[in-house]
């Protein structure tokens, strides 16, 4: 089940799948504010440029909610399959590094947060808590169908002798079936890559014939399914990227210039 969890200054939200001792792991709101006790106010962005030094919203993270000695692995992410594995010496030159061209990261070592950026897109949060790996990952319709999710648990298989069996996982903010209307050529790209997946779509409204509404959520889930994780170590958060501008930062409602939100997950430093 997730909640909204208020600090001093920001509005998160956390799943009760991941509360476990000295694991950091979350996903931000847009709601912030300058002090304990001020209105909150929506406008509180994650952004990665090239330089994360020039990222505001990002440093605000960094000095806010990161905790002391953490250091970060940031996805750049590009719609693809690819996993990048942070392990030390990851960060040895600058604390804070991001993973081109990438759109999950993996790590077993404590002091290492990767984070993941969306703005409608679904990112899981992943954790081992026997072999203490985590991993945050990056899924759009086609890094679904590509097969994402269950690259990531394969690498964690491959890297850490990870069961699928024992992995909890939270499938942070995303624009829900309700509101993520596609087109016929992203309907048969989903069914083409397996029949199976046409149980993510539905039509969309009598006006609008030869339209879908896509569970991306849902076709996730499916997908973690597959790769051997049990349903009920798999939490959906139910808030939806596209309806709660208040709270939510979407690409679909607000266009190119829209903010983000990130996921994080690491273990805390020694």
């Amino acid at each position: 089940m997730f909640a909204l969890i208020d600090t001093p200054r920001h509005r998160l939200l956390q799943s009760d799948l991941l509360h476990l001792p000295g694991l950091f792991a979350g996903f931000t709101t847009r709601q912030r504010r300058e002090h304990p006790g001020a209105p909150w106010a929506s406008d509180w962005t994650f952004r990665s440029p090239r330089s994360l030094e020039h990222s505001a919203g990002y440093q605000e993270f960094i000095e806010t909610l990161l905790p002391p000695g953490m250091a970060t692995a940031v996805e750049r992410q590009v719609h693809s399959t690819t996993v990048t594995v942070a392990e030390p010496p990851w960060g040895a030159h600058h604390p804070h590094v991001v993973a081109e061209a990438s759109d999950a990261l993996l790590t077993q070592a404590p002091g290492i947060a990767c984070l993941s950026q969306s703005a409608d897109c679904c990112v899981g949060l992943v954790v081992d808590p026997v072999t203490r790996a985590v991993g945050a990952f990056h899924a759009g319709w086609r890094g679904a169908v590509a097969g994402m999710p269950g690259t990531c648990i394969g690498t964690m298989v491959r890297c850490y002798g990870t069961d699928p069996a024992d992995l909890r996982i939270a499938l942070g903010p995303t624009i829900q079936q309700r509101s993520y209307q596609v087109g016929p050529e992203v309907a048969e790209a989903v069914q083409w890559a397996e029949p199976e997946y046409a149980y993510a779509l539905c039509p969309a409204d009598p006006g609008s014939p030869g339209r879908f509404r896509l569970d991306l959520q849902g076709l996730v889930h499916l997908l973690l399914q597959r790769a051997g994780v049990p349903g009920e170590q798999i939490d959906r958060c139910p808030h939806d990227t596209f309806a709660q501008a208040d709270l939510l930062h979407s690409f679909r409602r607000d266009g190119s210039g829209q903010g983000l939100q990130v996921g994080f997950i690491g273990w805390m430093p020694h």
